[in-house]
């Protein structure tokens, strides 16, 4: 926690994977002109997992500042398995989150020569932060697909959250769930219970998206069924684009933007150029904190000081 430095911190019970692979294979390593947090924190065991030349897991490549975290409870999070495939790998100039998150089965397994699951490509920051319980979470299956994708220039959100089935699957050849497109910042948060939220099935079909020039919030939340499903070759659900700001707050108590409360799992994320606020389930002030029964994310990027807790 430094001026220019950015908080991930996980806490789980159970087991933690956190793993990048650089130039020199290790474990959460950033390779940056600054300084980066990796911090995995659990009480039983933890995987820390490189298995190539060029295979990454959850790196972070970027100038400044990077996290990486992943947590889960069970089998491994994150796992590549080929020549250059990647996973959760964000590449920028600036600061880069890519924080994957479940219990059961892996999350966010990309198993091709050029897959990448859960990519952000950009200049400044971008999060893309998958959290499932059960099953894959952004799987993708083929030469170029990519799942939970955001490619902007400064911040962007591709945040997907479920607790049964996958969230945010593609299957296709170009592809894409859950993508938010956008010069500045761009949340697009997907939440459910037991089947898949924000679902694409088709060539070019995109579900929750949010292109806009400054900051854009796509909220679904859903418990059973699944939220926000675009089943056609051009058509989106849960579109926001404006210019501005547009906050999407959900049952907090005290003073919070985008704020998320579930018993089960809770994902907050905030991302803006100095300094941002994701307050879940809280009392008191405080700047990033998710908190519920389950599972929580709380995922925050900055160009200033940012804060992350997820107890």
């Amino acid at each position: 926690m430094s001026e220019s430095l950015s908080n991930s911190v996980s806490i789980s019970e159970s087991l933690s994977n956190s793993v990048s692979m650089s130039e020199s294979l290790s474990n959460s390593v950033s390779m940056s002109e600054s300084m980066s947090n990796s911090v995995s924190m659990s009480e039983s065991l933890s995987n820390s997992v490189s298995m190539s030349e060029s295979l990454s897991n959850s790196v972070s490549m970027s100038e400044s500042l990077s996290n990486s975290v992943s947590m889960s409870e069970s089998l491994s999070n994150s796992v590549s398995m080929s020549e250059s495939l990647s996973n959760s790998v964000s590449m920028s100039e600036s600061l880069s989150n890519s924080v994957s998150m479940s219990e059961s089965l892996s999350n966010s397994v990309s198993m091709s020569e050029s897959m990448s699951n859960s990519v952000s490509m950009s200049e400044s920051m971008s999060n893309s932060v998958s959290m499932s319980e059960s099953l894959s979470n952004s799987v993708s299956m083929s030469e170029s697909m990519s799942n939970s994708v955001s490619m902007s220039e400064s911040l962007s959100n591709s945040v997907s959250m479920s607790e049964s089935l996958s969230n945010s699957v593609s299957m296709s050849e170009s592809m894409s769930n859950s993508v938010s497109m956008s010069e500045s910042l761009s949340n697009s948060v997907s939440m459910s219970e037991s089947i898949s939220n924000s679902v694409s099935m088709s060539e070019s079909l995109s579900n929750s998206v949010s292109m806009s020039e400054s900051m854009s919030n796509s909220v679904s939340m859903s418990e059973s069924m699944s939220n926000s499903v675009s089943m056609s070759e051009s058509l989106s659900n849960s579109v926001s684009m404006s210019e501005s700001m547009s906050n999407s707050v959900s049952m907090s108590e005290s003073m919070s933007n985008s704020v998320s409360m579930s018993e089960s799992m809770s994902n907050s994320v905030s991302m803006s150029e100095s300094m941002s606020n994701s307050v879940s389930m809280s009392e008191s002030m405080s700047n990033s904190v998710s908190m519920s029964e389950s599972m929580s994310n709380s995922v925050s990027m900055s160009e200033s000081m940012s804060n992350s807790v997820s107890m």
